[in-house]
């Protein structure tokens, strides 16, 4: 995995398909592209929860704890895992844009439960099988940030990205960890 830094242009400002979703709502969206994940194509749809995590195996089901998400054999990217609440304000958003082939999952000012705040963040899936994770100023600081691997790869257990950016230290058959 690379990691780095982006100053400007990151966050994507074309979004306009809202999903209308609820709260704790399961979504489903069809990729313009088949996406490949660590040498494996695992998604041609993708599931997005309303509570900030994408699902990259089609048929897999989110668990509501951190363990049943562990134990569950998808990929999933989690830019912002929280109780969200899109039926309070703000909205969900998966849009496709090309030059180059991209799909946007964005949560656009979207509270926690019960909460009057605003967090605004995505991600983006390249034809290439990168993505990239973009936050806007204001999201709270307890959210659970990450990418799972699938594929039976064993947690590394957490780490804090606010004080330094995870490499890719490999799992059974040199996949990157979870």
């Amino acid at each position: 995995w690379n990691f780095a830094a982006c100053t400007s242009g990151c966050f994507e400002t074309g979004f306009s398909n809202n999903l209308n979703a609820g709260d704790d709502s399961l979504l489903q969206a069809t990729l313009p592209f088949p996406f490949t994940f660590h040498g494996r194509t695992v998604a041609t749809s993708i599931q997005i929860d309303s509570n900030g995590r994408v699902g990259l195996l089609t048929g897999s089901d989110f668990g509501e704890s951190v363990t049943e998400f562990l134990n569950d054999p998808e990929v999933a990217i989690c830019p912002w895992w929280d109780d969200l609440n899109a039926a309070a304000a703000g909205g969900v958003y998966f849009d496709t844009f090309t030059g180059p082939d991209r799909a946007v999952i964005t949560w656009d000012q979207v509270p926690q439960f019960n909460g009057t705040d605003a967090n605004t963040f995505q991600v983006t899936l390249y034809a290439t099988g990168d993505f990239r994770i973009t936050w806007q100023a204001g999201c709270l600081d307890d959210a659970l940030v990450g990418v799972k691997s699938g594929f039976g790869v064993a947690d590394s257990g957490p780490i804090d990205w606010t004080t330094a950016v995870p490499g890719p230290p490999t799992g059974r058959g040199g996949l990157p960890r979870a």
